[in-house]
């Protein structure tokens, strides 16, 4: 009995010494680890990868690893270990489990974590383990874990953007220039949509001073544009999309042009040292009125002749006065003549006896009688006029370009067209002085239009020049599934002539014709007046051929084109689509022209005005009371001003009515000499000055204001209206 009773002890005691050791098993038993981090010192407002080296000195294996922060100044975002498990609930420490580090073994931890904006001095981390899954008396392992926050935060931040601007630009190629505000380095992203798909060598200089030639364009094309430029550390910027349109012809550049000279000149030179030219006239601040520019030139043996060139020395004059000449020493004087506002590149050279020319160094002028002010626009489509709908609305369509052409007075340097977030640049055209460029909407929706202008004085003006709707492209789809499919898009048109159908030529409208559809089976038509079909080809679809549709004005094509899968009768290889011939009316209007466009001014008396006409008399508001009166807003470089004098040359000589074309942004001469060229002899109100812009609130030319004999506006109205038409709206 007493022997087994000692047995049950022995027994007893065995389990409490296996319970005893599994508690102190579960508890953890390492004693002993050692771990390292580097970086150990990182820069203020930083996102570091931290690496931990930890070492299992201990006999039991490691299966629960923790780190924790050194301060506030730490916030853990992640941790990995290669075939662990990470959790991080917070930034204040990560733990890793479900693995296994083995006596004697080490591995790496990845600790990512960010750094506040403050210095502060080194601190430990603190790295725990246990061979416990669940972290039960977790042990510190010792080692290099300290890290600082020193030195100043890196570079994350891209090269700002600015002053992109063409120059140079010709039939085949152009200069694009911008700056930025730190060094990097320089590339052109180009082609004929916003995708590009050209690039030039990108320079590896950096410099702040950007200027890329592209070359081998196409003449009289418009193509998008967008620069890059990385900094130092490959930060990256990307400007917004601009346009540019190649001209038709280059500008013709004279050959340097001999000197006129008041001295004879030598028949065999007997010196080689150019005179020395120097103006004397301060340029640092613009002027109201064209200055008075005076000079000096010296030679070593005689000055001969002084000329003056206010373009770069592109032209020469001779100067106004001149004083010395023959001598070593002449003085010179010049004022140009009748320079509007604007920026002037001005020289002066002089020749000697001996034939040696020297030149002045070039400074620009800035005359600023007025601030930068737009004018009215002309929207086109290839040769297609766009014209606004009733509330005053281009209507447009996504994924297809439009060419805009306007005026500018007080000498703009730069015109940027600004839509939501997207921008467009106008580039200025040095043979007629006016601006052009492309616009383009890539997603659907409501755009306002506003031009901001720029003068070389530093005057900016912002004025909102239209409204413009975009309505969604075409697209092709399964008729089945609903999903975009990719096709290609046909559109035929009736030749009038011939009475054929032919493919249109949408490269003549700026657009592709066949198109391939994008991703999103996306097609986009802008098409002028005319009768016309679709057709859409896919492989494993049958061929689609639309109803035949009418348009009377420029109209956007959104149609959804759903495509039957290609199953049935076959008869070989060859599938027989049979047209549906059965003509549609696709209408957005009874004519081409706007009955009444929505604007403010209706029911109003006319803004008041003060202009001169081309016979010199003084016209204002309220000498036209008493008759009706139609204001129409046009300029001669706008396509349609002959058809429109047309009509109100007839009108004009009804001495019941007051019949008064303006000459928006050009002056009483050139509107009167337009009128002889062109044999419309009436009389044009001259708005030099781009006056009646603002208050008249001009956007599309031409635009008609049909006022009573009261002074009130009753109508507005836009587009190209015949002498009907015109007697029709005084009706009112």
């Amino acid at each position: 009995m007493l022997k087994r009773s000692a047995v049950l002890v022995a027994i007893f005691v065995s389990v409490v010494f296996l319970v005893a050791s599994a508690n102190r098993i579960a508890e953890g038993q390492i004693q002993s680890c050692s771990a390292s981090v580097t970086p150990h010192a990182v820069a203020p407002s930083s996102l570091i990868n931290f690496q931990f080296e930890i070492n299992n000195d201990d006999s039991n294996p490691i299966v629960w690893i923790r780190v924790t922060r050194p301060s506030a100044n730490f916030s853990i975002q992640n941790s990995d270990i290669s075939g662990w498990n990470g959790a991080t609930p917070g930034p204040s420490y990560t733990t890793q489990t479900g693995g296994n580090l083995d006596p004697g073994d080490g591995l790496i931890m990845s600790v990512t974590a960010s750094t506040a904006g403050v210095q502060a001095s080194a601190a430990n981390w603190t790295v725990q383990v246990s061979d416990d899954p669940g972290g039960a008396n977790p042990f510190s392992c010792s080692g290099a874990l300290d890290t600082a926050i020193s030195g100043s935060a890196p570079d994350t931040t891209p090269p700002n953007i600015y002053n992109v601007s063409v120059s140079n630009l010709r039939t085949i190629s152009v200069t694009i220039n911008w700056s930025t505000d730190e060094p990097a380095t320089s590339r052109v992203d180009y082609g004929l949509d916003e995708s590009y798909g050209e690039s030039s060598d990108e320079s590896g200089s950096l410099v702040t001073s950007h200027s890329v030639n592209l070359s081998g364009l196409t003449a009289d094309t418009a193509y998008h544009y967008q620069v890059v430029s990385r900094d130092g550390l490959s930060n990256e910027a990307v400007s917004s999309d601009n346009t540019f349109i190649t001209p038709l012809t280059d500008p013709i550049i004279s050959e340097d042009q001999p000197v006129f000279t008041k001295i004879p000149l030598k028949e065999t030179p007997t010196e080689f040292i150019p005179p020395v030219v120097k103006l004397n006239t301060i340029f640092t601040q613009p002027f109201k009125q064209v200055p008075l520019v005076t000079g000096t030139a010296t030679d070593n043996e005689a000055v001969a002749g002084i000329e003056y060139s206010i373009d770069g020395g592109q032209n020469w004059l001779p100067v106004d006065k001149d004083s010395g000449l023959g001598g070593k020493k002449a003085t010179f004087s010049f004022t140009p003549l009748n320079l509007e506002d604007g920026n002037y590149a001005v020289l002066a050279r002089a020749i000697d006896t001996s034939s040696n020319i020297g030149k002045s160094d070039p400074v620009t002028m800035v005359i600023d009688r007025l601030p930068p002010l737009t004018g009215g626009y002309v929207m086109n489509i290839g040769p297609q006029i766009l014209e606004p709908k009733d509330d005053s609305r281009i209507v447009t369509t996504a994924g297809v370009d439009q060419g805009i052409t306007m005026n500018a007075v007080g000498g703009p340097t730069s015109i940027t067209l600004t839509a939501a977030d997207k921008t467009f640049s106008l580039t200025k055209s040095a043979d007629n002085g006016l601006w052009s460029g492309v616009i383009g909407f890539s997603e659907a929706g409501n755009y306002q239009i506003t031009a901001d202008a720029v003068d070389g004085a530093g005057n900016q003006t912002s004025r909102v020049l239209s409204n413009v709707t975009v309505l969604a492209p075409g697209q092709t789809i399964d008729e089945d599934s609903r999903q975009p499919i990719s096709a290609e898009v046909t559109v035929y048109y009736l030749e009038p002539e011939s009475n054929e159908w032919v493919v249109w030529d949408g490269p003549a409208y700026g657009q592709k014709n066949p198109q391939k559809t994008d991703e999103k089976g996306n097609f986009s038509f802008l098409l002028p007046p005319a009768k016309y079909y679709l057709q859409a080809e896919a492989d494993g679809y049958q061929t689609l051929t639309s109803s035949i549709f009418e348009i009377n004005q420029p109209m956007p094509v959104s149609e959804i084109l759903a495509l039957k899968k290609a199953f049935g009768l076959h008869l070989g290889p060859i599938n027989i689509d049979i047209p549906d011939f059965s003509i549609q009316k696709i209408d957005p209007g009874s004519s081409d022209k706007v009955d009444s466009v929505s604007t403010e001014l209706m029911g109003r008396s006319a803004p008041d005005f003060a202009l001169s006409d081309t016979n010199a008399q003084s016209v204002s508001r309220d000498s036209l009371a008493g008759k009706p009166t139609v204001i129409t807003m046009l300029a001669t470089w706008s396509p349609q001003v002959a058809d429109q004098l047309a009509a109100l040359s007839k009108l004009q000589a009804n001495s019941g009515l007051n019949i008064l074309p303006v000459g928006v942004g050009e002056n009483a001469a050139k509107l009167q000499a337009y009128s002889t060229i062109t044999g419309y002899q009436l009389t044009w109100l001259a708005d030099p000055d781009n006056s009646l812009a603002e208050p008249y609130q001009i956007q599309n030319l031409p635009t008609h204001y049909f006022i009573d004999s009261k002074g009130i506006i009753q109508k507005v109205v836009t587009g190209l209206l015949s002498e009907e038409e015109i007697t029709q709206n005084l009706a009112y």
